[in-house]
């Protein structure tokens, strides 16, 4: 238990070893690891809160359409 509370400040000390020189340096690396941080982090919230549900109710719509297509013209699923 006590190696699982430690997990947080060690990965803190991991990233400020690797870091710290390179903020020292005035590197750019810093600042690209942040802004691609920063942008998976935001597709990811936004699409597991408000696109994921559109996408599924759009196959839903299209999955019932299909269904009313076939019972009316005949056809189905028989693609593999």
């Amino acid at each position: 238990m006590s190696s699982i509370m430690k997990l947080p400040s060690s990965l803190y000390q991991k990233a400020f070893n690797y870091y710290q020189p390179m903020f020292r340096a005035g590197s750019v690396t810093p600042l690209w690891h942040m802004m691609l941080f920063v942008s998976v982090t935001m597709y990811s919230t936004g699409y597991m809160a408000k696109d994921y549900q559109n996408i599924q109710h759009k196959h839903h719509v299209q999955k019932e359409a299909l269904k009313e297509y076939y019972e009316k013209h005949g056809g189905g699923d028989d693609h593999h």
